[in-house]
């Protein structure tokens, strides 16, 4: 008789399942960098004001896909890119088509682009980036489906011959079924691979994986389309839900849903008055809290059965991220947090009765905090004791490597000093074959310079490193070069000319913070320079190596020391697009 009453209230939901089955969360081990999550407004017109506060306000999309018109009907999409940049998102655009003369069909949406043409595609590729102001520019939709066909050869070669030409970041190639046999073949061709910037797809007919060339190749990983219907449907919810975190312990960057046009009644996530669906709370869950810049780190992923857990250091502090998939059936979760600094955490629900609603606070004690967790249920743990997010849009921070302790990154807004940033970092060092520092960075092609006055270094270790970086990638053994202060090694500047190669340094001794430091991009060759009053410089040192267009520049610090924090302060920061020119 006690087994018949215990299955009948599992089977109505009133017990708890799997209590207390632990989930360790290791805040030092870092996996990929999200870079956001968000949609498509492609033949959705120009979203509404109150459409476009729901979806970059309350639910914290952080990334638009906008549709290249092939015939230059672009004004919608403009205003829509532009209303994006507003609220401070990123906007990449997709071409499906060029124009339906360069075809062998004569039409757009339809054929082959004849070759005669590639040069003008990419042209008026140029042309519609700036137009649309993007940030990265796509060249093709599903290619392999139909729409404007490429086979993976004539991608290749086109992004090989005209990629670099652009004057964006390249997104490609966007598979329909994210098909690594069509996608590796770009990415390992020595004049199309270094053009394309991030590695993106779609996963119609083909579940979450991890794309592990494109990630040995320090390339970001994005799911750039995909939907499931029923926008109020908890079950459909619950799928979404699971494949945001199946993308997620895949290694993926980004996640973008299809389109918010208001004559979809399946997909659409707000309506143009903003109410929003169920499935865009889902996406939500996930979006208002993990921002552009942070990093997944490890997570027992499937700690009890029916749940998974993913995990992410937001700029110092936890966010994590709980589906409970089961139907019926609540799990009591334990979480550990290893290497962490939360003492408090808020929760924030999406359920069938509950909308990113805010369920209270969970208290950690030695790093441990259990919580219920309802079937049919999204859950996100955010640390309420950290530092907030602060940095400026156009900056990004994050530790690089396996650093000890996870570092911080703040900013102070200062007329006088173009802002103070503030990296607190730990990590073994910037050196030899592979790194681990704390990194602010943004993105630019082709040349640039970066200067910093660098006010202060603490010395934790004579070998701490403050100072600014352009960097290939964001993989620990990146192609980088680097000039900065120490506390007893003078001015260093140093590079790594190739992945995973060794480091080659030049110092002058006798000298500390605070100490400017400028690092200057000329096609291939990096030149670092210093000096005591920011008007008259020393060449310090100058190398010549391969790195692709597209890199990262930024203030980079470690404490060469991995069980220990070093804080370092920048000011007088000047680097591309920064300071922001006054309104």
């Amino acid at each position: 008789m006690a087994t018949l009453i215990l299955s009948v209230l599992v089977a109505v939901g009133m017990v708890s399942l799997n209590a207390h089955a632990q989930c360790n969360i290791y805040m030092g081990a870092n996996q990929q960098v999200i870079d956001g999550y968000g949609f498509s407004s492609a033949w959705s017109g120009q979203l509404s004001a109150a459409k476009n506060n729901a979806l970059y306000g309350t639910l914290g999309m952080s990334l638009l896909r906008v549709r290249i018109d092939e015939n230059n009907n672009w004004n919608d999409e403009i205003a829509n890119a532009a209303a994006a940049h507003a609220a401070g998102v990123k906007v990449f655009g997709t071409a499906w088509s060029g124009p339906g003369a360069w075809t062998t069909t004569g039409q757009g949406m339809n054929g082959n682009l004849l070759p005669q043409y590639y040069a003008d595609y990419a042209n008026w590729l140029s042309q519609a980036a700036s137009a649309h102001n993007l940030d990265w520019v796509s060249p093709a939709n599903e290619p392999d489906l139909g729409w404007m066909s490429w086979t993976s050869d004539q991608l290749r070669s086109w992004i090989g011959q005209y990629g670099a030409g652009i004057g964006r970041p390249m997104l490609a190639p966007e598979s329909c079924w994210f098909a690594d046999s069509y996608g590796d073949p770009i990415l390992n061709d020595p004049k199309a691979g270094p053009n394309v910037a991030v590695y993106g797809g779609h996963y119609y007919g083909n579940g979450p994986a991890v794309h592990q060339n494109a990630l040995d190749k320090g390339k970001h990983v994005w799911m750039t389309e995909f939907y499931f219907d029923g926008m109020d449907d908890i079950n459909t919810c619950m799928k979404i839900g699971q494949h945001i975190s199946d993308s997620m312990n895949c290694q993926l960057s980004a996640y973008v849903w299809w389109w918010v046009t208001d004559g979809d009644t399946n997909v659409n996530l707000v309506a143009s008055d903003g109410t929003i669906h169920k499935n865009g709370y889902t996406i939500g869950q996930f979006a208002k809290w993990i921002r552009p810049g942070s990093t997944r780190v490890t997570a027992d992923y499937k700690p009890s059965s029916g749940v998974s857990v993913t995990a992410y250091n937001v700029n110092g502090s936890a966010v994590i991220v709980a589906v409970n998939t089961n139907t019926t059936g609540s799990v009591n979760q334990q979480f550990v947090i290893h290497n962490g600094s939360a003492a408090a955490l808020e929760g924030y629900r999406t359920s069938s009765s509950q909308s990113m609603a805010d369920i209270g606070s969970f208290a950690v004690s030695g790093g441990s905090f259990t919580a219920n967790l309802p079937a049919q249920s999204v859950t996100t743990f955010v640390q309420t004791n950290g530092t907030p997010p602060n940095l400026p849009p156009s900056w990004t921070a994050q530790d690089i490597g396996s650093v000890g302790v996870i570092g911080s990154t703040t900013y102070t807004n200062s007329v006088v000093t173009n802002g103070v940033f503030t990296l607190t970092a730990s990590g073994s060092d910037i050196w030899n074959t592979s790194d681990a520092f704390r990194f602010v960075y943004e993105t630019n092609g082709g040349d640039c310079a970066i200067i910093a006055r660098v006010a202060s270094v603490q010395n934790i270790n004579a070998g701490s490193k403050g100072g600014v970086m352009i960097r290939e990638s964001l993989a620990t053994n990146a192609a980088n070069a680097f000039i900065g202060v120490t506390p007893g090694n003078g001015v260093i500047f140093q590079y790594r000319s190739s992945t995973g190669g060794g480091s080659v340094s030049n110092n002058v001794p006798g000298l500390s913070a605070p100490y400017w430091v400028k690092l200057v991009r000329s096609g291939n060759t990096f030149t670092g320079s210093y000096s005591s009053d920011g008007s008259s410089w020393t060449q310090l040192g100058s190398a010549t190596f391969t790195m692709a267009s597209t890199a990262y520049v930024g203030l980079a610090a470690t404490a060469h020391n991995n069980s220990s924090l070093c804080a370092a302060t920048f000011d007088n920061v000047s680097a591309p697009g920064w300071p922001i020119p006054p309104p």
